[in-house]
């Protein structure tokens, strides 16, 4: 090999071990031997993270000291809200007029509202309205009809009283125990017919009158011993009474002036005649009767004479009560096993029943 061979040779020899060396040495055979990895060292612990505790986690929402309240009511207002204005009760219909045939209203007394009270109906049973309810009864119409009379029981106290038709207010016109009761108006609308007790609760009822607008009364009539009278009734000119009395044993129909003067006996029957009522053309009078073994309703003409039974039923019919226009008559009658209240024509024909309650409905008395 040539000496520059040998050089070059020599050089590359030199410059790879210098390699070699720099990169960790090299094995004495001239393996290259694999560099040693030796521990690491860490870095200073004040270049580390240090590592955050894990933080106990915490509720994710804090739990309420206390159970939230429940919403307080609304308060009041300071002021309260004015009440609203009641409803004003309706004004009372307006009567039906009169239709000249019968038609018209008819005032009773009825127990449907618990108690005897006075009611008011159309002439054909419609539209029955109570009026009172304090145990009313004997109802009798004012003449312009806005008005009835009743004998009335408030308190024990038996008492005449007056209630006005659309407005129900009711008004006592007497007061005392010694029980006057079945008024009648008269046709002018001055003056009250009545029966009354003057000296004694026994059965001695006289007839007496009093102004419309209550005050003193006007004793008429004056019985000996225990007698009665009872239902006075005006004859449509205002110039007689009719009425019922027991004067001989037994009860009769007699008429007699304002005053009480010129009594005369109409009936002479030894039955009981009561409850008279005079026609409006001022002809007749219809009265009841037990003559024939029962009640019934008879008319005769007002001198006592042309007696006829207009009712005919085995049944109880009794107090009569003419229409205005003298075409029919209502009564009460126990035909159909209880008291309720009828009319028929003046000849007694075509009966027809208007009220239909399980209790008492009597004493129909028609509106003028």
């Amino acid at each position: 090999m040539s000496k520059f061979m040998t050089a070059v040779l020599f050089f590359l020899l030199f410059f790879l071990a210098f390699l070699v060396s720099g990169c960790g040495g090299v094995a004495a055979t001239g393996e290259v031997t694999a560099v040693s990895e030796g521990p690491t060292e860490l870095p200073p612990m004040a270049t580390m993270i240090q590592p955050t505790e894990t933080a106990v986690p915490m509720s994710t929402a804090e739990s309420p000291t206390s159970t939230p309240e429940l919403p307080t009511a609304t308060p009041e207002p300071t002021e309260a809200p004015a009440s609203p204005t009641p409803t004003p009760e309706p004004t009372a219909t307006a009567l039906p007029p009169l239709d000249g045939s019968g038609g018209g209203v008819i005032a009773y007394t009825s127990e449907a509202g618990g108690k005897a009270g006075i009611y008011i109906m159309n002439a054909d049973g419609t539209d029955q309205r109570q009026l009172t309810e304090d145990y009313d009864a004997h109802p009798s119409w004012s003449p312009d009809g806005t008005k009835i009379a009743f004998s009335t029981r408030p308190l024990n106290v038996v008492a005449i009283g007056v209630v006005d038709v659309a407005s129900k207010e009711v008004r006592l016109l007497t007061d005392t125990e010694r029980a006057p009761s079945m008024p009648d108006w008269s046709p002018d609308g001055r003056t009250l017919a009545m029966i009354y007790n003057p000296a004694h609760p026994g059965i001695d009822f006289e007839l007496f009158t009093m102004s419309a607008d209550g005050g003193a009364f006007k004793q008429l009539t004056d019985s000996a011993g225990y007698q009665y009278h009872e239902n006075p009734d005006w004859s449509p000119d205002g110039t007689k009474l009719v009425y019922a009395a027991d004067l001989a044993g037994n009860a009769d129909i007699y008429i007699a002036d304002p005053d009480g003067g010129n009594q005369v006996q109409l009936t002479f029957d030894e039955a009981a005649d009561r409850s008279p009522a005079w026609s409006p053309d001022g002809s007749q009078i219809a009265f009841e009767t037990n003559r024939d073994g029962n009640w019934e309703i008879y008319l005769m003409n007002v001198d006592g004479s042309d007696l006829v039974n207009i009712s005919n039923h085995e049944s109880r019919d009794q107090w009569p009560s003419w229409s205005p226009d003298g075409t029919r008559i209502a009564f009460q009658s126990y035909r159909d096993g209880n008291w309720e209240i009828y009319v028929m024509n003046a000849d007694g024909s075509d009966p027809q029943r208007l009220t239909h309650n399980e209790v008492k409905d009597i004493e129909p008395a028609w509106r003028p």
